[in-house]
């Protein structure tokens, strides 16, 4: 969706109106406010149950420690870059772990063990504790204590989990996960990685990697073929690869990222009409951050917390490109955390954010199953136009829901 944009105060109502829009940077550079929902729902109400002369200010600063822990922790995310760059290259351990990503595995430990990294890494935590801790006790005199830990890292962002104590050692508030955005997709870095190296590399040394490269994709895939490759053809590879995965991405930041992220949150809280807890089979972020570090801080989701059904997206004409409810790589417990991957089932971004439309769907799937696909015939006549997509139509088919 194209937008044509002036002076945004809010960006709620862009957000509620629709999503996959193509004019993100240009919504967030005329954006005055560039923060979305607010801190989480029992730190809010402490805040304001222990500051009510002046909540409006407690909550504001509480918002701008949030951003600032986060940006101390982007620290890391830029270590994690220059860790990359020193991975030693001669043994194409780089090029073996950029397969493993592509088959699912995972690359990170790669890099852990760097000093500088390491040491990066602790020094952001402490900062990023320290930066949440001093204007929580400024507020919340009984906030002793915050521990923030690493959780993982996917393509787009890296997460923590943090912890917030009172003076009696309890927790405060529940654990809250705080994801902070990437630049660059990973895979990308990695793939500039190679770029970088082979570019400059002899050919003897690109060839001894093509062969061990080789010998260990038929040994652990049984993929022969697409190899005798000469030295050029490898570097002309190495730069096709690395231009295609920033094409992806490039197209990829209508459903993923920060931006995206942050308006497919607020479109399900709006139009879902109640607060979805964890046991309906989705978590969505309190607050993202948008500005020069971007971030989000959601509930805190771990194995003590169980789904008690699958959240339907199809319910708001929408389809969740990387959760199938089952084993899923953003999922616990059939509880989905990660809104990166949201697209409209409908036939064209115009019907999304259609209020009438969406109460249709509602209406919908409180209907037998079987009347179902009538109901929409019958609806898309009343209205002239296709509004359900066939890839909608054929999972409607499935569910019975």
């Amino acid at each position: 969706m194209v937008i044509s944009l002036n002076k945004i105060n809010r960006l709620k109502g862009f957000f509620r109106s629709g999503i996959n829009y193509t004019g993100y940077n240009t919504m967030l550079e005329n954006t005055k406010r560039k923060v979305t929902g607010n801190i989480p729902d029992d730190l809010l109400k402490l805040v304001i149950q222990h500051n009510p002369e002046n909540k409006k200010e407690a909550i504001l600063e509480i918002q701008e420690a949030f951003e600032k822990a986060a940006s101390a922790l982007s620290a890391v995310n830029k270590a994690e870059k220059q860790a990359i760059y020193r991975l030693p290259h001669k043994n194409g351990e780089t090029q073996r772990k950029v397969e493993q990503l592509l088959y699912n595995g995972d690359v990170t430990t790669l890099w852990k063990k760097d000093s500088l990294y390491a040491q990066t890494e602790l020094e952001s935590i402490i900062q990023a504790e320290e930066n949440l801790l001093n204007s929580l006790k400024k507020y919340l005199p009984q906030a002793q204590n915050v521990v923030i830990t690493p959780l993982g890292s996917g393509q787009f962002s890296m997460g923590y989990k943090c912890e917030v104590f009172s003076t009696e050692g309890k927790k405060l508030i529940s654990d809250k996960a705080i994801k902070v955005y990437r630049e660059q997709p990973l895979v990308s870095i990695l793939s500039e990685k190679n770029q970088r190296f082979t570019q400059y590399a002899p050919d003897e040394v690109i060839l001894d990697i093509e062969k061990k490269s080789t010998d260990r994709l038929k040994k652990v895939f049984g993929i022969t073929s697409g190899f005798n490759r000469s030295a050029e053809e490898i570097r002309k590879d190495v730069n096709e690869t690395l231009e295609n995965w920033n094409n992806i991405f490039e197209k990829l930041k209508t459903q993923h990222g920060a931006m995206a992220e942050a308006n497919i949150s607020e479109y399900l809280r709006y139009f879902t009409g109640h607060k979805i807890k964890p046991k309906e089979g989705l978590t969505i972020p309190y607050m993202f951050g948008l500005g020069d570090t971007k971030f989000c801080v959601s509930e805190f989701v771990d194995t003590s917390l169980n789904a008690s059904k699958k959240f339907n997206f199809m319910r708001l004409g929408l389809h969740h490109t990387d959760y199938s409810g089952k084993t899923s790589k953003n999922s616990i417990n059939g509880i989905c955390f990660d809104m990166g991957g949201v697209v409209s089932l409908l036939e064209g971004l115009k019907f999304t954010g259609n209020k009438s439309i969406i109460h249709f769907l509602k209406k919908l799937f409180t209907a037998p199953p079987e009347t179902r696909l009538s109901m929409i015939i019958e609806f898309q006549a009343q209205k002239g136009e296709k509004i359900f997509s066939d890839k909608f139509i054929k999972n409607l088919e499935k569910t019975k829901e």
